[in-house]
């Protein structure tokens, strides 16, 4: 067999093999989902917290217009039975997931989708786009992170473009460097360079935040990290000269 055929024919079953992978993957992810939104659904907290990987790095994070909050494990447990311990009033919830997608690398995961969430009369009241990271031990998904962004809370007449979206999330991260909660919009822009990866302004965003908060390394690393995403954001170019030259 010639060695350019070999080669060919190895590149080919590689691919087969990473692809099947992936879709392994993204049916498992998405049964997971299912039980997830189920436990949801019936406020069944044992079911809910048994899909999450329960450890320090944890966390859930949420946002929409006007409100921003993070939760670590302990704290989202607590608050999350105390709410499920309230009773229900009229029929609950059902929720829908759309626009799947996952990025499956070894053993960790990242899922993005949005969630709609369906009153009893079954109109839609509220939508949400979910970035989750899950890991897999001993063949089964868990889920290590939630970042979850309240979309239909900033203009609810229409459903919003991704430019739309991540300037929102820009505005409330903005607001809270204007209150002084630094560390806070921080976690808010770095939230959006993980939903918009290809966004130059999100990484723009992210430097002035570490700026601001004395951050000098990050500041940089996220400037340059924006004006090679877009070449010509002039803004970015006086900050990072700036930053280098120590002032």
């Amino acid at each position: 067999m010639k060695k350019g055929l070999y080669f060919t024919l190895a590149a080919m079953f590689c691919c087969q093999v990473l692809t099947y992978a992936q879709d392994a993957a993204d049916q498992s992810i998405k049964k997971l989902l299912d039980m997830e939104r189920q436990a949801w659904t019936m406020r069944d907290t044992t079911a809910f917290f048994a899909l999450l990987n329960e450890s320090p790095s944890f966390s859930f994070t949420n946002t929409g217009n006007g409100y921003y909050n993070s939760f670590n494990l302990k704290t989202f447990h607590s608050a999350l039975t105390t709410a499920w311990k309230q009773p229900p009033t009229g029929k609950p919830n059902t929720y829908e997931n759309s626009d799947f997608k996952s990025e499956v690398i070894g053993d960790r995961a990242i899922t993005e989708f949005a969630r709609t969430t369906i009153d009893s009369n079954n109109k839609p009241v509220r939508q949400t786009l979910e970035k989750w990271t899950l890991s897999n031990k001993n063949g089964s998904w868990r889920i290590d992170r939630i970042l979850s962004v309240d979309t239909s809370s900033f203009n609810p007449a229409k459903v919003l473009s991704d430019t739309e979206i991540e300037d929102e999330i820009n505005m409330v991260g903005y607001r809270l460097l204007t209150a002084k909660k630094n560390e806070q919009a921080i976690r808010i822009f770095k939230m959006n360079t993980e939903f918009f990866p290809k966004a130059w302004n999100t990484y723009d965003s992210l430097g002035e935040a570490y700026m601001i908060n004395g951050n000098k390394k990050q500041a940089i690393a996220n400037y340059e990290q924006s004006i090679k995403l877009n070449p010509q954001n002039t803004n970015g170019k006086d900050f990072l000269e700036k930053l280098k030259k120590g002032k």
